[in-house]
């Protein structure tokens, strides 16, 4: 056996090891998975529904709240997307194993390593498919733990054209086409959001606004307010990047001032 042979021999062997861990790593996953979700057992339905007596005499609930559910699912999520590097690594190291054993003509061999690489390719197609599942579940919990409306700062953003009016507490002096407010959104779920303006304006004011994400917009016409301030619904915009930049820009403007903003607020579509 020369020189090579006896490489690509150790090679072998520590790969070996490598696979039994990761193949150790990706059996040990899926039991991480029902922890905490079997309720189905008698005894466990017993104690769900037993839970803890209070003080009044009744009994509380021992599901898991929302946060704890889906700090559970991240974690969870953390720990499968880690196993991604390394069975990958593992399937290319096979994959130049079985080309060794095949220019050994040690066929036999070579079909193992072939079949041990199909299997890990199914098991990572499977966590694949198991991360996709949990980011889903994921956004619904999110989604579900929003408030009713989330209400943008005004002193927070980011403006180009336009200020921050201390004894109004309101946006104006929109001075031109193009003039925008800008926020960073709070990390919200991905998903739909109906966007609701508070403003005035007078006859002499108005125009249209343009208030766009990372892939959608929406626009509207800022009418004048007689009655004082109004609010003005723009739609249902499509966040695509919950923690990137929403901007409100002037559009148009018929004077002087598109107009005054007093607040902006988004609500989830699903309420």
């Amino acid at each position: 056996m020369n020189s090579e042979q006896r490489l690509l021999l150790n090679q072998g062997n520590r790969w070996n090891w490598f696979l039994l861990l990761a193949t150790l790593a990706a059996s040990v996953l899926p039991v991480l998975t029902s922890v905490g979700q079997d309720n189905s057992s008698p005894g466990n339905q017993k104690k769900l529904q037993k839970g803890t007596p209070t003080s009044s005499g009744n009994s509380v609930s021992t599901s898991p709240p929302q946060e704890v559910e889906l700090a559970r699912l991240e974690h969870h999520q953390q720990m499968l997307e880690a196993s991604l590097g390394p069975l990958k690594t593992a399937l290319s190291k096979l994959d130049d194993l079985a080309m060794y054993h095949a220019r050994s003509r040690n066929y036999q061999a070579a079909i193992a390593v072939r079949t041990e690489r199909e299997r890990i390719a199914t098991d990572l197609d499977r966590i694949a498919k198991e991360i996709l599942l949990l980011d889903t579940r994921k956004r619904v919990i999110k989604t579900a733990l929003l408030p009713d409306r989330i209400l943008l700062s005004l002193p927070e953003a980011r403006l180009d054209g336009v200020r921050f009016n201390e004894q109004t507490k309101s946006l104006t002096r929109w001075d031109r086409p193009g003039a925008y407010a800008e926020w960073t959104l709070p990390s919200l779920p991905p998903g739909g959001y109906e966007v609701l303006l508070t403003y005035q304006c007078n006859p002499l004011e108005g125009g249209t606004v343009l208030l766009n994400e990372k892939m959608f917009s929406l626009s509207g016409e800022m009418d004048t307010t007689l009655r004082g301030p109004e609010v003005k619904n723009l739609g249902t915009l499509k966040i695509t990047d919950g923690s990137g930049p929403l901007r409100l820009t002037a559009k148009t403007i018929i004077k002087s001032n598109l107009m005054d903003l007093l607040a902006i607020e988004l609500i989830p579509a699903n309420r």
